[in-house]
């Protein structure tokens, strides 16, 4: 993550972006410890999906200080009054990803047990994030981000800055622009627009419901599958051996297709 961000924001910028993840991740991972909750593959995957959506908040919160610092404003002003021009925004946007993810906090059974943990870790990493970009960031930002109008693409520079710098250089002078232009259109066409995301919203149910399944556990794919077969009671394992001789056969004879290879074990009970 740091890196993809350094190669858009200043490196400065980006550390302190970056910086929000592992406060994210370590705060909701206190939050899991005092509630008996463990750091697990299932609680892993709600850290892994939550990871790029951390440095939202914290992108826009910096970026839109570092706009009012090249406007002339000191850092620890810009600072304090970037993050209030946007934090109702930035609540937003959050609070849309966290109602998105809290309805699987609620479903019931085994299987809402088992994946409670995946929203719990994203949703509880997103506020604690929120936290940090409104009450911790700014500070770091009026410490330590200073905007040279001058040297901002850096051209005296070698090696990795004189690369960032180009990539700067590049966002600014074509990529800015043309984005500008690409939204000055869309803007004058916005009824247009709006008509076809419209369109496009309304297909998209009636493809989800006309021509769409919804099945929670496919039952093709299945890797594994067992047989467990009792003996008569007092049998030997020869005679257990024996006996197990025609299943093989009739499980032999499965399509290869639909069979890979096949174990069997004899005088072993087990579960699986």
């Amino acid at each position: 993550v740091l890196i993809l961000l350094a190669l858009i924001l200043e490196i400065r910028v980006a550390l302190l972006v970056s910086l929000g993840i592992p406060f994210a991740f370590l705060g909701t991972m206190a939050i899991f410890n005092n509630w008996g909750y463990s750091l697990n593959l299932v609680s892993l995957i709600g850290f892994i999906i939550v990871s790029g959506m951390l440095v939202d908040d914290a992108i826009v919160v910096t970026d839109n200080a570092v706009r009012l610092m090249e406007e002339g404003k000191d850092p620890e002003t810009a600072a304090i009054q970037g993050t209030q021009e946007i934090w109702p925004a930035v609540t937003a946007s959050v609070l849309t990803t966290v109602l998105a993810f809290a309805p699987m906090l609620f479903m019931s059974g085994i299987f809402g047990k088992f994946i409670k943990e995946i929203p719990l870790g994203v949703i509880l990493a997103l506020m604690i994030s929120l936290f940090e970009a409104f009450f911790i960031l700014p500070a770091h930002i009026a410490s330590y981000i200073r905007v040279d109008l001058k040297n901002r693409y850096k051209a005296n520079s070698k090696g990795v800055r004189h690369k960032l710098g180009q990539v700067a250089q590049y966002w600014d002078e074509v990529v800015t622009p043309g984005y500008k232009r690409t939204l000055t259109r869309v803007v004058r066409r916005r009824y247009q627009v709006a008509a076809g995301m419209a369109v496009l919203f309304v297909g998209s149910i009636v493809l989800a419901t006309q021509g769409m399944r919804f099945v929670l556990f496919p039952s093709d794919g299945i890797e594994n599958f067992f047989i467990r077969v009792d003996a008569p009671t007092g049998a030997s394992l020869e005679q257990t051996e024996s006996l197990i001789k025609p299943i093989e056969q009739v499980v032999g004879k499965l399509p290869a297709e639909e069979l890979d290879s096949f174990l069997t074990k004899v005088g072993i009970q087990q579960q699986d």
